[in-house]
């Protein structure tokens, strides 16, 4: 899986996951690293409405995704999330973390 760029404006980056499970050992780790450089000083919207799966290794890469997003300076938000997964990050207490609103 690797994420596709979609929308730069007013320093705001918004990315799209076309995939429909983000899984962990299926995500391409270089992608996501390579997106949160991108990123760096920039906020960034994850629209997630197409992912209706993930399992523990992909909530471990979106959280080790945000670590580099503000290690780096930048801010990150997910938008469309789907109410399962939405109830699964708050449920671990990560909706925070994850800048899920």
């Amino acid at each position: 899986m690797t994420p596709t760029r979609t929308v730069l404006r007013n320093l705001v980056l918004r990315v799209v996951v076309s995939e429909p499970a983000l899984m962990g050992p299926a995500a391409d780790a270089t992608a996501w690293q390579s997106l949160a450089r991108a990123a760096a000083g920039h906020a960034l919207i994850l629209d997630l409405a197409q992912v209706s799966r993930l399992d523990a290794g992909g909530l471990g890469i979106l959280v080790a995704f945000a670590e580099a997003v503000r290690a780096r300076g930048g801010e990150l938000r997910l938008d469309r999330v789907q109410p399962r997964i939405r109830e699964m990050v708050a449920v671990v207490g990560l909706a925070t973390a994850l800048g899920l609103y």
